[in-house]
């Protein structure tokens, strides 16, 4: 089984291009037959629960995206657009250094992280940087649309992405920024694996 993540800002163009992967591959591989699109549970979560506040809902939704991901036993390429490390980037600017509980927390949030085998659990994440401007979908806060906060965040997560690397890491050139260009980058990279 290969594992597929794509990583980046909001709006990047995950969850599109992980959508239009999975179907192109369905279509003109025949080295996989089995093609998983696992979803981003944490768009599920903020749609019914609201915005995120607290390491515990983190740590939650770090546990069902794990539990969704690993329910693919079977499927010869799994594809999602949200890699464990994106969580992290998030729940860092959620850690109160003064206070004990927040501290052990985030303890127990990345002890978490290597029991889901972060460091092995994707062959591949290709990550985008923050070129293409989001949609407002009712999901994203106000802030992520500001250039200043996209280009703060996207740091925060290739720093995630280098503390707990997957197994090959591709950062997409802003260049690339078509959806049939996206999809090609990639699908040459996943079969050359």
């Amino acid at each position: 089984m290969i594992k597929v993540a794509i990583s980046g800002v909001p709006g990047a163009g995950k969850t599109s291009t992980v959508r239009s992967l999975a179907g192109y591959v369905r279509r003109s591989s025949l080295n996989y037959k089995n093609v998983e699109l696992c979803s981003e549970y944490a768009r599920r979560y903020i749609s019914k629960y609201g915005l995120i506040n607290n390491i515990w809902e983190q740590y939650r939704i770090l546990n069902k995206q794990v539990e969704w991901e690993d329910s693919y036993k079977y499927a010869d390429l799994v594809i999602t657009d949200s890699p464990i490390q994106l969580g992290f980037s998030y729940t860092v600017g959620l850690v109160d250094h003064n206070d004990p509980k927040s501290i052990l927390s985030i303890t127990d949030y990345i002890k978490a992280l290597y029991k889901a085998n972060i460091g092995y659990r994707y062959d591949f994440i290709f990550h985008f940087g923050p070129v293409l401007k989001p949609v407002d979908d009712g999901v994203r806060e106000k802030i992520q649309f500001t250039d200043d906060w996209r280009k703060e965040k996207n740091d925060v997560i290739l720093h995630s992405l280098r503390m707990f690397p997957p197994k090959n890491f591709v950062l997409v050139p802003d260049e690339i920024s078509s959806m049939e260009d996206r999809i090609n980058f990639i699908f040459s990279h996943i079969e050359r694996n």
